[in-house]
């Protein structure tokens, strides 16, 4: 049960550490309204510059260096390439801007860090009244408004100007302007970076605008490696960015699902899981034999912990969810996917899968506190359920198996005809398809007594799944409050998510709470602090794989005639027991009623009503930076950051229920602490070189510290019933682990431009890890990249090539593996023998000289956009290769060990990326389509393994395996069954005889396909119009396949479609007929196969029970194409806003995993099929729960 001291240990500290910094953000907060004095200090700021015929551009532009001020203003305006002199020696900066503005006409205003520079009016000439006039006096009228960009943010320094004349202004720090024009007047916005917009005054009065990005003159800023922002243009490695708009705007519980189909050479796939599991992200194809190749999330430069403790197995388990899907969507302001080790590799040996960056929102200067509320609600319901047949009911041979006489005996189905007894049909339990599968008699309403002894109508029972689970319901509410001036910005938002799950029970609440200060203490002194709290309880989690209590595994199988009212009474009472056929003496008086003998069945009824499980997790993710600008060129900064949570579960099994030791039930609970502290300083460095040269260095070290411990207990056979404690059971054992690591590192990055087109770009880090030893826990990563951007340095430039650069990258990663690998442990046996303790050594033999593994990745690609940037291009061709890969390679069973860990193997990865964007139509009305498309092909290839190790398991069920081996690619899915006979031709070889395929005598290991797709891509449009916005995006994967459990079950017990034809005797199997040579041994005729057999015979060839099926006939293609999102949202005009105390409104509806336009797979979604995350699942199916489909509304409103 809870230990309610160490919740309150934990919620003091979360209490505490909220307090403190609410209680520093509002004393900075306090500190934000000293706006004139921080202005004063501003202006105050003494400079030397100097400067000869230079164009007034440059001029602010080498101010903007040597200060902390922003300038903002429109070119045409203050005509920016005028040229001018200034030479100032020690001068505060409000003298030089008076020496180089006043002669300019142009004044300016201070609004925090930013200072608006206006072109001053002009001194208008004193008319002459004319003795007479014939013409209509102009009368000019006052104009005012505000100007936001698309998102409805302000935007401050937008030009004004009257077309045709010198009078203008700009927007002030609100965003706001007035002036004076008459009607006939066109009135011109202008803003750098943005399209200019022409209004014509008419009788308007006020008039609020927006004003859209120009893409065509806007460069793209990307947040790089250590979260420094970089010119996309100057980078010579491959790297995407994603806003988190489109990551809210049709909300998945785990954002890291909501990137599927849309980033080049990323794949995501997810656990067929419940509500808040799991998901799987793999950027440029798996470069690890063991683990799950997933990239490193770092949250505003502080990595999180994204693992998933204890995830499920083949045998079951239970998903709790990942580090991930733990982030509300709301909180993200933008995520940057670093793909490989060239752009990741300053994380070192973390960054070798690839490193995502996330940027969370922070505060923004404006007046008083902006308020935003936003609430999302979805319905989610099953998109794919199995293919289940509704024709024929519970039996064998195509009628019933047992019959109950009117003397009140039972006897066989056969016995009973033969001797002309009178009576009712009686169904069976049992174990195998013998008596419970759904091969009887067709169900036409006949009456019939069931295994229990209810007597009923033989009715088809068409929606197992839709009486059993629920629509799902998701509701998520999100407010947060932030403003602040250069001084000081703050945001405080707060989200709740809660979830009524598929499965009955089922429910997720997750409470979000972020604070985050960004203070400018001095001029030179800035600090972030920030602080994400987590609360997240799950209730009821389903199990999934194959495991008796995974609702799914069970209804798949299910004989298709059990109505769901007769399960739903879940416990056996003494009239089941005395009419029960099939049960032997097990059964009892409150026992969990199962309609299979087996001792992995159960009823998802009992499960639903007499099982629970329960977790809490409690997360915190902190930050502290402190950066300080010595001049303009050289700034230092320290921060320090920590992810912490605790994680409590329990699950308990109720007295009586039926895989339970002596059906007395069991419980567990455990408590896992994890935390990772990380630390770094940071010296940055942007000398100006000369005119043509620039370079930019930074140097820094960083200290990771691990820290995982679990603690636990678990009981069986509750002694009392309905009091679930562990103490109340007759066996307890304990539950521990225990994990520790750190990793010290310093690293060097620096950039050299020459004239803004040729870029090289290096890095170096060394980390010194503490999971191997002093010899060996040293190492080097290097990298090295260039850019050159060929339209500037070759001036090609014209109406067709508006850009063309490209780009190259060479780089190294690895990893050191996890603590203890390189010596044995003892783990105690809490069964002690004659009164002492004993004790088990380790089943591996360590190798105290591991060294790390090491990725060496080549990247060359190439970027152009076209036609004025309506179209563009992205082109990447990545080879990466990891070796010294750290295995535990298998021994013979005579040996006392299991296995050896080694330092062996590698993996290639080598493929091409290719992204399209384009603007195919913009009209002057405002109308615009955007559109982009991605494709990505990986080709992965095991180059070798150990010396004598041809193969390498990855994972394992009944009659599957998937395998890494030399010269094939990762993830080769082996065949653990029987293999059907084929001729040379392929065709499968048919007995002459009975009319059935003929397959070996006994299982083989035979190679049937591979889990890898082919290729992967995604499509999105966009159209939009005035406020109006319609998105839709397709997610594409092609090839790969699946092995399915499900399929297997379903054929077994004839519950699906696929076994309906042919059931009157006239299937005919596919295939040519056979004939047997003396040796035994069988060979084709060439005649096509005619004979007509029954389908039940045919399918119980294939599959006669669980454990002995064919395998390639339980294998599906994987291929897709879903139509994954679609948003339509509208955001009211300004000009209806204005009049409401908002500043924005928008609505929208929304859907999620909509239709698929091509699946090829039976009765599951192919990429939400696999029980867990890791490498053990890939390219396996088993009993999953379905895919939903979503369909939900959202409201945002700001204040």
């Amino acid at each position: 049960m809870r230990n309610p001291l160490r919740l309150r240990s934990l919620a003091m500290r979360t209490v505490c550490v909220t307090c403190t910094l609410l209680l520093l953000s509002v004393l900075l907060i306090g500190v934000s309204y000293a706006r004139e004095t921080f202005a004063q200090e501003l202006l105050q700021q003494r400079i030397t510059i100097k400067a000869d015929e230079q164009s007034v551009k440059a001029v602010l532009t080498k101010i903007e260096k040597l200060t902390s001020v922003k300038f903002l203003y429109s070119p045409s305006l203050i005509k920016s390439e005028r040229k001018v002199n200034l030479n100032a020696v020690n001068e505060p900066l409000s003298k030089v801007l008076e020496s180089l503005l006043s002669p300019l006409q142009v004044s300016y205003e201070v609004a925090g860090k930013q200072v608006i520079l206006k072109q001053e009016p002009l001194p208008q000439p004193v008319e002459k009244k004319a003795s007479v006039s014939h013409e209509p006096f102009a009368i000019e009228q006052p104009i005012t408004g505000i100007i936001t960009d698309a998102k409805g943010e302000i935007l401050a320094g937008v030009s004004v100007l009257v077309k045709g004349t010198n009078r203008g202004t700009s927007t002030n720090g609100e965003g706001k302007y007035s002036l004076v024009a008459q009607p006939s007047e066109t009135l011109v916005f202008s803003f750098v970076g943005y399209i200019k917009k022409e209004i014509v005054v008419g009788n308007q009065t006020e008039i609020n605008l927006v004003l859209n990005e120009d893409t065509q003159t806007l460069g793209e800023v990307v947040v790089t490696a250590l979260g420094i922002k970089r010119d996309k243009r100057a980078l010579g490695y491959s790297i995407q960015e994603i806003n988190g708009e489109s990551l809210a705007q049709a909300k998945e519980a785990n954002v890291a699902t909501s990137l599927a189909g849309k980033i080049a050479g990323v794949q995501v796939t997810r656990a067929g899981n419940g509500a808040g599991g799991s998901s799987r992200v793999v950027i440029r194809g798996a470069n690890s034999l063991v683990g799950n190749s997933q990239p490193l999330y770092v949250i505003d430069g502080i990595p999180m912990d994204n693992s998933n403790v204890n995830s499920p197995s083949r045998w079951g388990g239970i998903d709790y969810g990942d580090g991930i899907s733990n982030i509300n969507p709301e909180d993200i302001e933008s995520m940057s996917v670093l793909k490989g080790p060239n752009a990741a590799a300053l994380y070192g040996q973390r960054g070798s899968n690839g490193v995502i960056l996330i940027t969370t929102k922070s505060g923004k200067s404006r007046k008083g506190v902006g308020i935003k509320y936003g609430i999302d609600y979805s319905v989610g319901d099953a998109l794919v359920l199995p293919d289940f047949q509704d024709e024929y009911g519970q039996g064998l041979d195509g009628t019933f198996t047992h019959f109950r006489g009117n003397d009140g005996k039972i006897y066989t189905w056969a016995a009973a005809k033969a001797a002309n007894i009178q009576g009712i049909p009686k169904m069976s339990g049992g174990r195998d398809r013998f008596t419970r599968a759904s091969w009887g008699a067709k169900m036409e309403g006949q009456q019939y007594e069931d295994q229990w002894g209810n007597v009923l109508s033989l009715t088809p029972q068409p929606n197992t799944f839709q009486t059993f689970f629920n629509k799902e319901r998701q509701m998520a509410n999100n407010i947060s409050l932030e403003g602040g001036n250069d001084n000081v910005n703050y945001r405080l938002s707060f989200g709740n998510t809660k979830i009524d799950g598929y499965t009955p029970g089922n429910t997720l609440n997750r409470n979000n709470i972020s604070l985050r200060t960004i203070a400018k203490l001095t001029p030179k002194l800035d600090l972030d602090v920030k602080a994400n709290y987590i609360g997240q309880r799950g209730n009821n989690r389903p199990t999934v794989s194959d495991a008796a209590d995974n609702p799914a595994y069970l209804w798949i199988s299910q004989p298709r005639s059990i109505p769901m009212s007769i399960l739903e009474n879940s416990t056996w009472t003494a009239e089941d027991v005395s009419k029960q056929l099939g049960y032997g003496t097990t059964p009892f008086i409150g026992l969990e009623k199962t309609y299979a003998t087996n001792s992995s069945t159960a009823n998802p009824y009992w499960t639903r009503d007499h099982t629970r499980n329960s977790d809490d997790r409690q997360r915190l993710i902190g930050l502290i930076k402190l950066s300080y600008q010595f001049n303009d060129w050289i700034r230092l900064t320290a921060k320090t950051g920590t992810d912490f949570y605790t994680d409590q579960r329990l699950r308990y099994r109720e007295k009586g229920t039926y895989q339970s030791q002596n059906r007395n039930g069991d419980i567990i609970e455990e408590v896992t602490r994890v935390r990772e502290d990380n630390s770094d300083v940071l010296l940055s460095l942007t000398p100006e070189l000369s005119k043509d040269f620039s370079l930019s260095l930074n140097l820094g070290a960083n200290h990771q510290k691990f820290y995982a411990r679990t603690t636990g207990n678990t009981g069986t056979e509750f002694i009392a019933p309905n009091l679930y404690s562990i103490n109340n059971t007759l066996i307890n054992s304990y539950v521990f682990n225990l994990s520790e690591s750190s990793i010290n590192s310093v690293y060097a990055a620096g950039s050299v431009g020459f004239r803004d087109y040729l870029f090289v770009d290096f890095s170096a880090r060394n980390d010194w890890s503490s999971t191997l030893s002093p010899a060996n826990n040293s190492f080097f990563y290097p990298a090295v990249s260039g850019s050159l951007v060929v339209t500037d340095a070759l001036n090609l430039q014209n109406s067709t090539l508006s850009f063309l650069k490209v780009r190259a990258s060479w780089a190294q990663a690895g990893s050191s593996g996890s603590p203890y690998q390189l010596t044995g442990n003892y783990a105690l046996d809490q069964t002690p023998h004659g009164g002492q303790p004993l004790g088990s050594f380790t089943s591996i033999i360590p190798d105290p000289n591991l060294k790390n593994e090491l990725t060496t990745s080549l990247e060359l690609g190439l970027e152009a956009r076209f036609f004025k940037n309506r179209l563009g291009l992205t082109f990447a061709y990545y080879d990466a290769s990891t070796k010294n890969q750290i295995l535990n390679i298998p021994l013979p069973p005579s040996s006392t060990f299991t296995s050896r860990r080694i330092n062996a193997g590698e993996i290639r990865n080598h493929g091409i990326e290719l992204s399209l964007t384009g603007t195919p139509v913009r009209t002057e009305t405002g109308f615009s389509w955007d559109a982009t498309f991605n494709f990505s092909r990986n080709r992965n290839q095991v180059v070798e393994l150990a010396e004598g190790v041809s193969t390498f398991l990855l994972g394992d069920d009944r009659n599957v395996q998937v395998i890494a081996t030399p010269g094939k690619p990762f993830g080769t899915i082996i065949g653990n069954g029987f293999q059907w006979l084929r001729d040379d031709k392929g065709n499968r070889l048919i007995d002459p005889t009975t009319g059935l395929p003929l397959k070996t005598n006994a299982k083989l290991l035979y190679e049937i396909g591979s889990a890898l797709p082919n290729w992967i891509g995604g499509f999105n449009n966009t159209f939009r119009y005035k406020g109006f916005s319609l998105s839709g995006l397709m997610d594409v994967s092609q090839g790969g396949k699946i092995f399915s459990q499900s399929l297997r079950e379903e054929l077994v017990f004839g519950t699906i479609k696929k076994t309906l034809p042919g059931r009157d005797g006239s299937y005919v199997a596919d295939g040519v007929v056979a004939q047997k040579n003396a040796d035994g041994t069988w060979t084709s005729t060439g005649q096509t196969n005619t004979k007509q057999v029954r389908a039940q015979d045919y399918w119980n060839v294939i599959a006669p029970d669980k454990d002995n099926v064919v395998s390639e006939e339980m294998l599906n293609d994987a291929s897709y194409i879903m139509f994954r999102e679609l948003t339509f949202n509208y955001q009211l005009p300004s000009k209806i806003i204005s009049k409401t105390p908002f500043r924005n409104i928008r609505a929208g509806v929304y859907g999620r995993n909509l239709f698929y336009l091509q699946r090829k797979t039976d009765g599951y979604a192919p990429e939400a099929s696999s029980f867990n995350v890791n490498n053990s699942s890939l390219g396996l199916e088993s009993t999953s729960l379905p895919l939903l489909r979503y369909f939900g509304f959202s409201l945002n409103l700001e204040l």
